[in-house]
């Protein structure tokens, strides 16, 4: 198993090191808005043309600034 070591000099890092052990909720969260976006796309009758239309926009932007932060569901 590998392993990571995160070192911070101060506890005035706090921020950071939360920061730094949080990544995999940040994920979390982007994948639950990605899945909602989609549920809403494919199953959601009650939603027009137009909101389907943003939805899908919402979406694609996710996954476009995902890219340039070179991240991804899929790793």
């Amino acid at each position: 198993m590998a392993k990571v070591i995160l070192e911070f000099d101060r506890v005035e890092e706090y921020d950071q090191i939360q920061e730094a052990l949080n990544g995999w909720k940040w994920l979390s969260v982007c994948w639950d808005l990605d899945q909602w976006l989609r549920s809403e796309v494919k199953y959601n009758e009650k939603n027009t043309g137009e909101q389907i239309e943003a939805y899908e926009s919402v979406r694609e932007r996710l996954r476009e600034i995902m890219q340039e932060w070179k991240l991804n569901f899929e790793d």
